[in-house]
């Protein structure tokens, strides 16, 4: 671990929760305990296996950018719009029209799990955007859904259970907005190790 991640020349007891957090999160608790034959190994495969296990891409979802069970990171300076940027990829999505008037998009379902903004702000919102985009409400009454979570804040690992109750590919797309608040509580925006993690 201190091969990847440097400690520091001095220490502070910040640095120290910080770096144990981090470590916590990325080690196997118990894996040397696990008998041989539960214990992590390869699963490399040959080109030729690989080729004939996966002999085509993924489907996209917005073409030249996403494809199924990838993630994508809209990252800008605060205050810049992001909000409203993805609001109109969710109706792009929702529609099958291009976003951006460049990247084509696969028609479906879409949420949007929003921690910012409250409900009234959302519902203001999105007809404004449908309204610039020529978009008709009817059009995105059943396609856009979403949950405000503000007010209960839930981090990217106590996601799970609300992921896996979810009705499974209901949803082309779940935009998450704003990844920030998403963070658990002790994580390090500026840490490699947290954000590897959340990502994972």
């Amino acid at each position: 671990y201190e091969r990847v991640q440097p400690f520091p020349a001095t220490w502070s007891d910040t640095d120290i929760v910080r770096r144990l957090r981090d470590a916590e999160r990325q080690c196997r608790r118990g894996e040397h305990k696990k008998p041989a034959s539960e214990r992590t190994v390869p699963t490399c495969k040959s080109v030729g296996q690989l080729l004939t296990d996966h002999p085509e891409l993924r489907k996209p979802v917005i073409h030249g950018l996403l494809r199924q069970g990838e993630t994508a990171n809209l990252i800008a300076p605060s205050k810049v719009g992001k909000s409203w940027l993805v609001t109109d990829l969710a109706l792009s999505l929702a529609t099958g029209r291009p976003w951006l008037d460049t990247f084509a998009t696969e028609a479906g379902n879409v949420l949007i799990l929003d921690n910012e903004l409250h409900h009234e702000t959302t519902a203001h919102r999105i007809p404004q955007v449908a309204d610039a985009r020529d978009i008709s409400l009817t059009e995105i009454a059943d396609t856009v859904f979403v949950d405000n979570l503000r007010g209960r804040l839930k981090d990217i690992y106590s996601l799970g259970p609300y992921f896996d109750a979810l009705q499974p590919n209901f949803f082309k797309i779940i935009v998450m907005d704003a990844l920030y608040r998403f963070l658990p509580k002790d994580a390090d925006e500026n840490s490699n190790g947290n954000l590897t993690d959340i990502y994972n």
